[in-house]
Formats: structure tokens, sequence, C-alpha cells
């Protein structure tokens, strides 16, 4: 870490990620949270290629 106590980068937040691949905030939320919530198989297809 600098000198100054700030960070090289900035981290990845689940708006930059939903804003990214095109879906909403919540949506992100629930697929990292591998939630039972009802997610469009698309974006399952999306998991799968993260994980």
């Amino acid at each position: 870490m600098p000198a100054n106590g700030q960070k090289k980068y900035k981290e990845t937040t689940v708006h930059d990620i939903a804003a990214a691949v095109g879906v909403s905030d919540a949506t992100v939320s629930r697929v990292l949270s591998r939630s039972s919530y009802p997610v469009n198989p698309d974006v399952r297809a999306m998991e799968r290629d993260i994980y």
C-alpha cells in the first residue's frame, strides 16, 4: 500500500459487475450469494463462467 494509505486500484463492486454485464445490482448479488431466488437461465450461465 502506498505511504499515504490509499490503494493502488479501485475494488470491484457489485454495481461495477452489474453495469459491465447489463443486469441489476440485485441480480449480481443473488448470483454471488447463490440465492435460490429465480434468476434468468442466461444469467445463471454467466455464473458458471465465473465459477
